[in-house]
């Protein structure tokens, strides 16, 4: 039962999860376009929440352990609750067992494999379960299939599983080749990856779908963008990644580096106040400051470094904010007061951030 009651906090906590989510493609068309091009938005996924009272009030509904014997279950069922994942797929795809989980059963047993690594067991299986109209309600189907893409997605992005990514993409365009939301995924990790002919052949599909035209436009862009860096000569410094982060070294003045934490969504660059007397900052003139963060309003300083320097390259007269930042282990945050005044995107394959200057 410990084992079950695991099993059953993963699935609630990732469903919520999976309602709080924001997603990477916006839809400006109808309700059902929205719901489907909203899927595959967002590469900032919410941690999953977990709430023991909350599954204490859903284990009496969710219909996943059943109050009878375990031998009166169906052999699936028994399969499910025993938490043996990989032999419930092996006797449906033997045609040994009749599938007849319920929803919340099925998404049990998908979150099971993805915690065993089998990712593409588990897509295989629900584009196996929509081609046999195993449920009557396809549509829903296609588009919790979605939402598991999204959270694989996630879970190889952060371990810069580079390869796996684009073989799970190229697979799902084999299969789903009318879901333009994964031909657009696909190519944004071929662009990620530097195939910029293989993506701009996967983009062909797109063009003629008047829903996807700006983001088509916008990846087309991108592409002529990071071949123009490549052919002007650009300069790669190297990144240290950590999880889904990258860091990276800024030199202020002659005082020394700083390690910074990257952090494209701020507008200001922040520096720790304990290094301010290491980076020879605290005598410059500072003006209190209120800055608006995720967390709410923090009190922070302002000031205006004489120089700083990346990868060789020297920006003058850098506004900085210095805060606290007790929690964050590094000496700061890059933000776009520094990389604002370059051109510069981040090659994800080889953790380098590419630059040079306007």
């Amino acid at each position: 039962m410990k084992a079950w009651g695991y099993s059953l906090a993963v699935l609630v906590g990732a469903l919520l999860g999976w309602l709080a989510q924001q997603f990477w493609l916006a839809s400006q068309v109808d309700m059902r376009v929205s719901k489907d091009t909203q899927l595959l938005k967002s590469e900032q996924r919410i941690k999953r929440l977990s709430n023991s009272d909350l599954f204490s009030v859903r284990s009496g509904k969710v219909g996943l352990v059943s109050d009878f014997a375990t031998d009166s279950m169906s052999p699936e069922l028994q399969l499910l609750v025993a938490g043996k994942y990989e032999e419930l797929l092996q006797s449906y795809q033997n045609d040994d067992l009749q599938f007849r989980l319920t929803d919340l059963q099925l998404e049990t047993l998908i979150l099971g494999l993805i915690e065993l690594g089998l990712y593409m067991d588990a897509l295989s299986f629900l584009n196996d379960l929509l081609e046999r109209a195993s449920y009557a309600d396809e549509k829903q189907y296609e588009l919790y299939m979605a939402r598991v893409v999204v959270d694989i997605d996630e879970l190889l992005a952060s371990s810069a599983q580079w390869g796996r990514l684009t073989d799970m993409y190229a697979w799902l365009v084999s299969v789903q080749p009318s879901y333009i939301p994964y031909v657009l995924r696909f190519v944004h990790w071929l662009v990620e990856t530097n195939r910029y002919d293989q993506a701009r052949l996967q983009l062909a599909s797109a063009r003629n779908d008047v829903r996807y035209v700006a983001e088509v436009e916008r990846l087309e862009g991108e592409i002529l963008d990071r071949q123009s860096f490549q052919e002007s000569g650009a300069q790669l410094i190297d990144l240290e990644r950590v999880g889904a982060h990258f860091i990276v070294e800024l030199q202020f003045g002659d005082a020394g580096n700083a390690r910074m934490l990257i952090d494209t969504g701020a507008s200001m660059s922040v520096v720790k106040t304990s290094v301010l007397d290491r980076l020879n900052l605290s005598r410059l003139e500072r003006e209190p400051v209120i800055m608006k963060t995720a967390n709410g309003q923090l009190s922070a300083e302002k000031l205006t470094a004489p120089s700083v320097s990346l990868g060789g390259r020297i920006l003058s007269n850098v506004e900085v904010v210095t805060a606290p930042l007790n929690d964050l282990a590094y000496d700061g945050l890059l933000g776009m007061s520094v990389l604002g005044r370059l051109n510069f995107y981040i090659d994800q394959e080889q953790n380098a951030l590419v630059i040079s200057q306007f």
